[in-house]
């Protein structure tokens, strides 16, 4: 199913990700693995300790570049706005915003 498939590559019933254009995003330090889970879609690990970090899409226009909140270094900085999926959660899931 392709909701326990989502779930089970971010090891958790949700992931939270801030979205940018894949032209903005550059990489500065470190090497990351990358592995395609489907076709123009990557996701890439930090090399040293396996977090993950990054899910990148070719797959639309524009392409993305999707980070991991938990990665950056002051992740309140960044509000939620939106939940997609929230129709496949699992049932005992709940959030506590207003947000769709």
């Amino acid at each position: 199913e392709k909701e326990a498939k989502s779930q089970q590559n971010n090891g958790g019933p949700i992931v939270t990700l801030v979205i940018f254009p894949a032209d903005q995003v550059w990489f500065t330090v470190g090497e990351r693995k990358t592995y395609g889970s489907s076709p123009g879609i990557g996701r890439a690990l930090c090399d040293q300790c396996g977090t993950p970090l990054t899910i990148e899409s070719r797959k639309h226009t524009p392409a993305t570049t999707e980070f991991h909140i938990s990665t950056f270094d002051e992740p309140k900085r960044f509000v939620l706005n939106l939940h997609w999926y929230h129709s496949r959660r699992l049932s005992w899931f709940d959030v506590a915003d207003d947000l769709l």
